[in-house]
């Protein structure tokens, strides 16, 4: 009772130097879920510069440059069993992320392609969270198709059919292009082979990723290449006693499409381009890299020289961050070397 009494109140203590540095949080915390209640997907990057600017006023004392006022702060937290609280609060997080990603079962798929991608070049699959797993730099794309998404959901008859065509092509440029060089490249990298230097265009690159991915089923949706195709280069043809369009390539003879089977493949593209590659690329950074290889430790270790004002000791952290990193990427490093043709003279 009495160590749950002390726990209390240090974390009161905790809560009440955090409002001290950060006076606004409260305020910023309402303004920000009002926010979010009425985010517009036409403006993804009005909105990201909009929460930038407010949370900037959350510390004044630190955009002056006062680290010296962290130090309350700090010394507070070194009280707990720092390394051990971080351990679960990692653990929380990755138990949430694994949750979210676990919504589409395609997502086993795309851990067990990394996985094996790593056994043939450790920590290759850092390409995944890299490319994918920033929430920030993947609002813009998760937001060019949404509104056209939505509207061909509300919408019926001809009106969803043009809705759907202008779905399929942005969600193809913003989220799955991308995505399948991504996993095109994973599949060069399971074999420990390095991917060419030239990406195919978007058709190819649908049909050489299903391809060399067939043991992976429904990592690639096969039709989506000369869908895409029709749906940017050819005249929209909507047959209106079926509900269908008319849908064909250089290499496809016209087939009927019917726009309920159309867009439920949209909607399996966006899902797994737009949020599941962006969850797993979390997961793996939280789990691999934060867990397994230990960085989450390093930080706490080296947090109190992170807060110091001393330039040699904010030097130490860098240098020793510096000399992880190159041990933990040294052999993905020596692999790309060894597989990299000398320079043409």
């Amino acid at each position: 009772m009495k160590k749950q009494a002390g726990r209390d109140h240090r974390d009161e203590k905790i809560a009440k130097e955090f409002l001290k540095l950060m006076p606004r949080l409260p305020r910023t915390f309402k303004w920000l879920m009002k926010k979010v209640e009425r985010f517009d997907y036409r403006s993804p990057t009005t909105f990201i510069s909009e929460i930038k600017a407010e949370f900037a006023k959350c510390a004044p004392a630190l955009n002056q440059g006062n680290v010296g006022a962290l130090r309350p702060l700090l010394n507070l937290l070194l009280e707990l069993p720092l390394r051990q609280e971080a351990r679960d609060r990692l653990d929380d997080i990755i138990k949430v992320t694994k949750s979210e990603a676990s919504k589409d079962p395609r997502y086993s798929l795309l851990l067990k392609l990394m996985s094996e991608a790593d056994k043939r070049v450790p920590l290759v699959s850092i390409i995944v969270s890299m490319r994918h797993g920033d929430p920030i730099e993947s609002l813009g794309p998760q937001c060019a198709p949404y509104d056209v998404l939505e509207q061909a959901e509300r919408e019926r008859g001809e009106a969803r059919a043009t809705s759907v065509l202008r779905a399929l092509s942005e969600t193809c440029e913003a989220l799955y292009r991308p995505y399948l060089i991504t996993i095109w490249a994973l599949s060069f990298l399971k074999e420990g082979e390095v991917p060419p230097a030239q990406v195919p265009s978007t058709g190819n690159l649908v049909k050489d990723t299903c391809r060399r991915l067939s043991d992976y089923p429904g990592l690639v949706e096969p039709d989506a290449g000369w869908m895409r195709n029709s749906a940017i280069h050819n005249p929209r043809k909507y047959i209106l006693d079926k509900d269908a369009l008319e849908m064909w390539d250089k290499s496809v003879e016209p087939r009927i499409v019917p726009v309920g089977e159309l867009l439920a493949m949209v909607k399996r593209m966006y899902q797994i381009s737009g949020v599941t590659i962006q969850r797993v690329g979390q997961l793996y950074m939280f789990r691999n890299l934060f867990g397994d290889k230990g960085f989450l430790n390093e930080f706490v270790e080296s947090l109190p020289l992170l807060l110091s004002s001393s330039q040699e000791e904010m030097q130490q952290v860098e240098d020793r961050f510096t000399a992880k990193a190159e041990k933990m990427f040294r052999p993905m490093s020596e692999f790309f070397e060894a597989h990299t043709p000398p320079p043409v003279s």
